[in-house]
């Protein structure tokens, strides 16, 4: 009797070996419920995900973190954030990163979680957790090779990247970032040179590598670059540093939204109109090119309404245009200089909505009063 019973017990010991050496409990904030991701979706990007790949995914990296194969994990969440760039995939991304002790990853990773949802608690929490420890203090540095698209490093707004561009060897530093969710909004790109004899080039390029707008900026030896620029939101981006006349140098770079936008936003479609009341003005502001707000009322008698838009600080141009009920075009403002009033009256029905776009004319910029009347 006592020989079976040691036998059983050295089954047991071996089977419970066997499973503790191949199955990990999850790591400290590691996110493992797939319904966020649907969530997250909705929230950021407006519609529901086609996820049946991704929460097979998901799971199937939950089983690697089970296994310690940390590695596989991370492969998994870098390609699902270049289908959706969701707080829970940054998030565990930075997890696996600490679990296999890459702490300036992990901190680029919490902060990317936070540029898609900046009250995402997980990594909040995650983040105060790392910076507790030594490690997490390290400074966020490039990784080589880093030389393409595709070898671009995670870089994240609001954390800056110390990095140096060799001199002489063409060399290249490629940076990935997605533009925060809506509103739109203008971003300040900056490289800090710290080399006397380093001309910094920035580019920006689109998620197919080409220059997006002619946005390629160069310095003078030992100067400086800060450069804003726009996208629509969610959108990946890379930031391409280089130097001109294959000069070298260290080189901080950091990117921050600015904020830009007027309380009305998003209004960017004219399913996301912000309606007016008459007489009321409201402020608003075109910050690019490619921004338009649209604005919406409900007539209160048949007869005529007139939109009045203004420049307030002497740089917009302002296109307006007029939208009937069934959202075909009604009519077009004139052209006008910069500071100019537009003022266009139009026939309506009384009881119908009726919209009013306001956009750029010939690249202008900068914020506008709206009013809409009835006589």
């Amino acid at each position: 009797m006592k020989k079976l019973l040691v036998l059983i017990l050295l089954l047991v010991g071996c089977a419970v070996w066997k499973y503790q050496s191949t199955h990990h409990p999850d790591l400290p904030g590691y996110q493992v419920d797939a319904a966020e991701i649907q969530r997250e979706h909705e929230k950021i990007y407006g519609h529901p995900l086609d996820s049946a790949e991704i929460d097979k995914g998901f799971a199937g990296a939950r089983t690697y973190v089970h296994r310690a194969q940390y590695r596989d994990a991370i492969i998994f969440f870098r390609s699902a954030n270049k289908i959706a760039a969701l707080p829970v995939f940054y998030n565990n991304l930075g997890t696996l990163y600490v679990a296999t002790h890459d702490f300036p990853k992990a901190i680029t990773a919490f902060h990317l979680a936070l540029n898609r949802d900046a009250a995402y608690q997980p990594a909040i929490d995650n983040l105060k957790e790392l910076n507790k420890r030594p490690e997490g203090q390290l400074a966020v540095l490039e990784a080589e090779p880093n030389n393409t698209p595709d070898l671009a490093n995670d870089f994240a707004f609001d954390l800056p990247v110390a990095a140096t561009i060799e001199a002489g060897l063409g060399d290249t530093d490629v940076y990935a970032i997605t533009t925060p969710p809506a509103p739109r909004d203008l971003f300040e790109v900056k490289v800090e040179n710290h080399n006397a004899n380093f001309a910094p080039r920035l580019r920006v390029l689109d998620s197919d590598g080409i220059v997006l707008n002619n946005w390629d900026f160069k310095a003078e030896p030992s100067a400086s670059i800060a450069q804003v620029f726009t996208a629509k939101p969610n959108t990946p981006l890379f930031l391409e540093v280089s130097g001109s006349n294959q000069t070298g140098g260290s080189y901080h770079l950091s990117a921050h939204a600015l904020k830009a936008f007027d309380s009305h936003e998003p209004n960017d479609t004219i399913f996301e109109a912000t309606p007016v009341q008459f007489g009321k003005t409201l402020n608003g502001n075109i910050m690019d090119q490619n921004d338009n707000d649209y604005f919406s009322f409900i007539a209160a008698d048949s007869g005529t309404a007139t939109a009045l838009v203004g420049d307030e600080s002497g740089g917009l141009s302002p296109g307006v245009t007029i939208f009937g009920p069934d959202k075909t075009t009604l009519q077009f403002g004139p052209t006008v200089a910069p500071g100019n009033l537009v003022r266009l009256t139009f026939k309506v029905d009384g009881g119908h909505p009726y919209y009013v776009q306001v956009w750029s004319q010939n690249g202008t910029t900068g914020p506008y009063g709206i009013t809409v009347t009835q006589p």
